[in-house]
Order: C-alpha cells, then structure tokens, then sequence
C-alpha cells in the first residue's frame, strides 16, 4: 500500500504554489495561450469559449480549494503541500493511456485530434464528477462537516480514493452523447472508439485502488494471492470495527437495535467467553446498538468489550493486542485490473473488425458487468441493498447486461456497415 507518493511543497523558492501564486500563475499561462490559439485557428469556436469557462473555474479551485487540501504536519508545525497519491497517479495515467489509444485509432478513420482531446477533456471531469458524485451519495455521513466550505473541501479529495466505476461511466456517457451531438459525429461510431480506452482506464484506476487500500476484497486463507494492508488502510479499519480482531463477525440484524454474530473464530477472546454465532447483540460496552450508524465504534480502543444479548446475557472479556495489519484478503483490486486490462485489449483487436457501428460498447456492456458481478462476490467493502445479498454494482451491472443485450438485438437488425466522421465542426 503506497496511498501518499509525494507533496506539492507549499512554497517554491519563498513563493507560495497554490492561492495567488505560482500554481494559478502557471495555470492561467498555459490555459490562456491554449484559447488564443484555439481562437486563431477557429475563430470564438465552441472549445475555445468552452475553454473559457474551464479556465476561470481551474484558477477558482487553484487559489480557493488547493489551500485547503494542503496537508499540515503538527510534529514539525509546518504545511506539507498538497499530497500526491498513488490513487490520483495512476487514474491520470489511465487518463493517458486511454486518450493515447483513441488518438492512435482516430487517426486512422480520419478524425482530428482536437475532437479527441476535447472529448477526453469532458469525459474526465464529467466521468470524475459522476463517480465522486455517486461515492459520496452512498456514503454522506462520512462527508459532512460542521460548515458547507469543510463538506465541499472533503468532497473535493476524490484524489485519496471514492470513486465509483458506475458513476463515472454515467456522468461520462451523458458527457460524451450531448458533445459528440454537438460536433456532429456518429454517437455509435464514438462509443466504439472510446470503448476500449475507458477500459484501460479503469485497468490504472484499480491499480489505484490497490495502492490506496479501497474496493478490497473478502477474507482469504493466507496463500500466494491472499495480501494484507496496513493498521491505517480501509480493511483494517473495516476488519477492527466489525470485531474480527475479537474473532467475531458482526453483521446487521433484524431491527436497527441488534447486531448479529454472523461467525465466531474457534479459540477467539470471544468464543472462550462464551459467545456463539446466531447471537443477537443489543449493546456494546453499555452503549446501545444502533445499526443506522455504519461503524460500530464501542469496539474501537476498548481494553475490555462487554456484550448484552437480546436475552440479557452478558459476556466479557480482555481484548487482545491489535495485529500490525488486516487479516489475509483477496487483492479484488489486482483482479479487476487484470480483467479491465484483458477486456481493453479484446476490444481493441476487434475494432478494426467490426461490421457495425456500436458492436464494440455493446461487447462492453456485455463483458464488463459479467467481470463486474463476480468481482462483487469476492469483495468486502459493500454490503447488499434493497434486502438483497447483490450490491449496488451488482444491481447496476444487471441492469447495463439487459441494456447490452437490447443494444445488441438492435445492431443485429440493422444492415452492416460503418458510419464515416465528418469534419469535426461545433454546431
């Protein structure tokens, strides 16, 4: 787990970098001479005016936002700088890498760079929007904070990990149709362009999240596959707080008063206490069980844990020293790269073999979602909805399957063929 690579120092040579200084310096150089040039080869077009906007709303978040995401060290009283994760690293590689291979294929059919470069600039902050959007809809009560100026810093940090693939396929779809309609372009012909650099973004993304320590999988016998994380990484958090650390496994139950001992380790502190699984569990350490909180904290730091059953019955017992890291867990992360790497790599040999526009993005909403479900399976981050054991991924992923499917029925009826893309023009 390498979650920080480096700081963006707050200073340079005695200049601040972020508020009014060099960062917004630097931003509004290159940015305005990108304009200028976009306006004196086309005259005010679309990019350039939309171009603009992004400009003002890039040196907004360099002098207003990038200050408050720098980091403090309180051992040295001083500001670390903005922290560079391996998670925001390797999603902008796979923003590289993904517009490298739309650029390589859309030279060959004729279509300019700067409908690429324009595209993959709404597919990123759109997709990162999406993604970030629907992360912290799922989970908004770790987001929000005394005043809205610290809930939209917090929202902010999509760099440390909270993205979800879903979200960023919709907020990026939604992007792409409104932009490719505006230009013009055969809305098919660009999904099948584009489908197989998302996938290889995805591939660097979860590499990302491996590094960061999210989207981890389930418990593994300890083997050759199996890795553990660090005391401050999400499974160890999400192993301690639901006591596998106690050598239970602690799980909602019927009502949002109760927890139920879904498994109790044979020779675990709370096994020789007496605790069995199937126990239902109304308070920890004198504190009422409420299950609409997410994390069960009276576990956390205890050097005791006294349990309360539904029944009545209480059990003790001496917690142990907390291991330096989680217990075993599949890599989920490394799976899903692999499979996202795999699935890039077949769309892209079928590119130039297709008979019909759309047959690549319906192959992916085939493919990625079958990937997707068995991910799920093996993953521990996500708990069932709709009181159903499936996620949200899962519900989604059989959703864009019938989606898939339809789309394919149609592409079948239709003659074959591809369309040719025209001159890319604003409308």
């Amino acid at each position: 787990m390498y979650d920080v690579l480096f700081h963006i120092p707050h200073k340079l040579g005695g200049v601040p970098v972020f508020g009014w200084g060099l960062a917004v310096l630097m931003w509004l150089l290159a940015g305005g001479g990108w304009i200028a040039w976009q306006s004196w080869r086309h005259r005010a077009s679309a990019d350039a005016l939309g171009g603009l906007a992004m400009l003002g709303v890039g040196a907004a978040a360099i002098v207003w936002l990038a200050p408050r995401m720098e980091e403090f060290d309180v051992r040295s009283n001083q500001v670390l700088g903005i922290a560079i994760h391996g998670y925001g690293m390797m999603v902008t590689l796979g923003v590289i890498a993904g517009v490298a291979m739309a650029l390589r294929e859309s030279q060959r059919m004729g279509l300019d760079a700067e409908f690429i470069h324009g595209l993959a600039m709404r597919l990123f902050i759109f997709g990162i929007a999406g993604a970030r959007g629907l992360y912290v809809a799922l989970n908004w009560d770790d987001y929000v904070r005394p005043t809205w100026r610290d809930t939209v810093v917090e929202i902010a940090k999509f760099t440390q990990g909270g993205l979800v693939v879903y979200g960023a396929f919709f907020g990026a779809m939604a992007a792409a149709a409104w932009y490719v309609r505006s230009r013009r372009q055969p809305l098919l012909a660009v999904a099948d362009l584009i489908a197989p650099a998302m996938l290889a973004g995805l591939a660097f993304g979860r590499v990302g999240c491996f590094l960061h320590g999210c989207c981890f999988g389930g418990e593994c016998p300890a083997g050759a596959l199996a890795v553990s994380f660090p005391s401050s990484s999400p499974p160890y958090y999400h192993q301690m707080v639901r006591g596998r650390f106690q050598g239970l496994w602690l799980a909602p139950g019927d009502s949002s008063r109760e927890l139920l001992v879904a498994r109790v380790d044979p020779a675990s502190p709370a096994a020789l206490a007496g605790v069995s699984s199937g126990m239902r569990l109304t308070r920890i350490n004198d504190v009422e069980v409420d299950t609409s909180v997410r994390h069960w904290m009276p576990l956390v730091g205890a050097s005791m844990v006294a349990v309360e059953t539904a029944e009545g019955r209480v059990f003790r017992w001496e917690t142990p020293a907390p291991p330096p890291r989680s217990l075993p867990v599949h890599p989920v992360q490394l799976y899903s790269a692999a499979s996202a790497a795999a699935l890039s790599l077949l769309l892209w040999a079928w590119y130039p073999l297709r008979r019909r526009d759309g047959e690549l993005i319906a192959g992916l909403l085939l493919l990625y979602p079958i990937t997707r479900i068995l991910e799920e399976a093996v993953r521990d981050d996500e708990p069932g909805r709709f009181g159903t054991a499936l996620t949200i991924s899962q519900w989604v992923s059989v959703g864009l399957l019938a989606a898939g499917a339809g789309l394919a029925w149609y592409l079948a009826k239709r003659p074959p063929g591809c369309a040719r893309f025209s001159p890319s023009t604003p409308a």
